[in-house]
């Protein structure tokens, strides 16, 4: 039968094959791919891509937020530790001295601000007042912080913003100078009653109740400076003894740098991450973040205050002590 014998084959004397005859079909494919398995190569490969990219973002971004916890966890020990050093009292909440004084900034003993690179700038944050329980200068950084492309270019911009610390502690957790603290206690007082809960804590014994475990301390902003001369939930959302007011102020959105979500630290030395929950938060800190990285020549975007909002009601609770 033909299809069962091999391709004839001439041989010389000793033997050796002179040639061979071989189909069309094995001359004319060789040992290459068809243009059509070239096709279906890629198209499984950018498949893959497009399902594998997302992931390796976000687990990426998951590495890069349990480290901004690990800082927070740092600082909130170091804040802790300050206060059983200093008979209860805690840290001053500002990052620098800001007028009347009460107590030695925690961030930069001192208002020079004349940085001009990160070691510069590195020295300077290692004079505050919690330097000396912090070992490493780099936990006051974020590792998800926004960037700030526009420092570049813009001389009038100190440089330092491009490395200073991305935390900050919230206003109740004595940020504020005296005279300014005692004016909104009696506006809490006015708005929503008498209250055994302090709305300024200067002492460790002062955050019972509601307790250690309900009150903010520190909280990532995301920004590569903090307010200087206010404390770091004011960029945020504003502060005062109204909640309807929060939000008001054109500083800049909730922060969105963790996967739609900040850390923050608590007096009890807790460390949590803030998933906001309100899609019209995140509409707003979309905006202003496009605006903050981008040229910042358009109008800059306002958000009104929404009391109803469940981001603003457990975020003004979580700093103030008050529903």
């Amino acid at each position: 039968m033909v299809g069962r014998y091999p391709p004839f084959r001439e041989t010389n004397r000793t033997g050796s094959r002179q040639g061979c005859r071989l189909s069309p079909l094995r001359l004319r494919r060789g040992p290459g791919f068809t243009l059509i398995e070239l096709l279906v190569v890629v198209g499984v490969i950018t498949i893959l891509l497009a399902v594998m990219i997302p992931s390796l973002q976000k687990a990426r971004e998951a590495g890069r937020r349990a480290v901004c916890m690990g800082h927070l966890r740092q600082l909130q020990i170091a804040w802790y530790t300050y206060a059983q050093d200093h008979d209860g009292f805690i840290v001053c909440g500002s990052p620098i001295y800001c007028g009347e004084p009460h107590g030695r900034p925690w961030l930069i003993d001192g208002n020079s601000l004349s940085a001009h690179s990160q070691t510069q700038t590195d020295a300077m944050m290692r004079t505050g007042a919690l330097a000396s329980y912090v070992g490493d200068v780099g936990v006051y950084r974020c590792p998800s912080r926004y960037e700030v492309p526009w420092v570049r270019d813009r001389p009038e911009i100190p440089p330092f913003w491009r490395w200073i610390s991305t935390y900050g502690i919230v206003c109740s957790m004595n940020c504020m100078a005296p005279s300014d603290r005692e004016s909104h206690e009696l506006q809490f007082t006015e708005y929503h009653g008498p209250s055994k809960i302090r709305a300024y804590i200067t002492t460790l014994s002062q955050l019972h109740p509601p307790g250690a475990a309900q009150r903010m301390v520190f909280l990532d902003v995301g920004c590569p400076a903090p307010p200087f001369d206010f404390s770091a939930d004011w960029q945020v959302t504003g502060l005062g003894p109204l909640r309807e007011r929060v939000w008001t102020y054109p500083g800049h959105g909730p922060p969105i740098h963790h996967s739609k979500g900040t850390c923050v630290s608590f007096a009890d030395g807790s460390v949590r991450y803030w998933k906001w929950k309100d899609p019209r938060t995140i509409t707003y800190s979309q905006a202003w973040l496009d605006y903050y990285q981008g040229d910042r020549t358009g109008p800059f975007p306002e958000h009104p205050a929404d009391p109803l909002n469940r981001d603003y009601i457990e975020f003004y609770r979580a700093i103030w002590g008050r529903p």
